[in-house]
C-alpha cells in the first residue's frame, strides 16, 4: 500500500486572496476563489522494488476552494472546496519475453473528486472553519496484462485501487482591509493507494 500525503498553504492578509465586497443590495457580499492544490505533484517511482511487473504512477491536482457570504450574520459564510487529482501510469516489465516500458495500454483517464463544505462566520478573525472531504475506495486500473503488452499467451492481472483517505481544509480570517476580507487556507491529505501485478508465460 501507498500512502501519498500533502500539505499547501495560500491566503494572507495583503495579498490577491482578500474577498471581493458588494454593497449595493444594502448587504456586505463577500466572495473569494483560489487553488489550494495548485503545484502538488507526486511521483512513486517504479514499484513494488525487484518486481518483474513494476508501475510508475504520478500524481497532480487542481481545483478550487470557493469562499461566499450573502451577509456578516453568524453561520452565513460558505467554504467550500472542489478540487480533483488526476493520475498517469507506465508500466515496466522484464518478464522474459515480455519486456516493455511505456504507457498502460487501454487504461482509462484518472481522476480522483475531492469535495466538501463547511459555513463559518463572516468577518470573523482567527476563527477556523475546518472541511473534511473523505476519499470513497474505488478501483483506478483493472486491465489483463496479456492486453497491456500484446502477448495473448501471458497469464495475470493488473490491479490499482484507492483503499480510501481524506483531504481537510482550513480557513481562518486574518484581516479586514480597505473593504477586503482577507485569510488564510490550508490544505492536508493522504491517499491510500494499493496495488498487486501477477505475470505468467503459458
Amino acid at each position: 500500500m501507498i500512502l501519498v500525503a500533502f500539505l499547501t498553504a495560500v491566503g494572507g492578509c495583503g495579498d490577491d486572496s482578500g474577498s471581493s465586497t458588494d454593497s449595493s443590495n444594502g448587504a456586505a457580499t463577500y466572495h473569494a476563489e483560489s487553488d489550494p492544490l495548485k503545484g502538488f505533484s507526486y511521483d512513486s517511482g517504479k514499484i513494488p522494488a525487484g518486481s518483474p511487473v513494476q508501475l510508475d504512477f504520478k500524481l497532480a491536482a487542481g481545483g478550487n476552494f470557493t469562499l461566499d457570504a450573502a451577509s456578516k450574520d453568524a453561520g452565513a459564510g460558505k467554504f467550500a472546496l472542489d478540487s480533483k487529482i488526476t493520475m498517469t501510469a507506465n508500466i515496466t516489465s522484464t518478464v522474459p519475453g515480455a519486456t516493455y516500458d511505456g504507457p498502460i495500454k487501454g487504461a482509462p483517464d484518472i481522476y480522483i473528486g475531492i469535495s466538501g463544505s463547511t459555513t463559518f462566520d463572516p468577518l470573523s478573525i482567527g476563527q477556523m472553519a475546518t472541511l473534511t472531504a473523505m476519499l470513497t475506495p474505488s478501483d483506478l486500473i483493472n486491465l489483463p496484462l496479456a492486453t497491456l503488452f500484446g502477448i495473448p499467451l501471458m497469464d495475470g492481472n493488473l490491479d490499482l485501487k484507492l483503499t480510501g483517505g481524506s483531504v481537510t481544509s482550513t480557513f481562518s480570517g486574518v484581516c479586514t482591509d480597505g473593504g477586503k476580507y482577507s485569510g488564510t487556507v490550508a490544505t492536508t491529505g493522504t491517499l491510500n493507494i494499493g496495488g498487486s501485478t501477477r505475470a505468467t508465460l503459458n
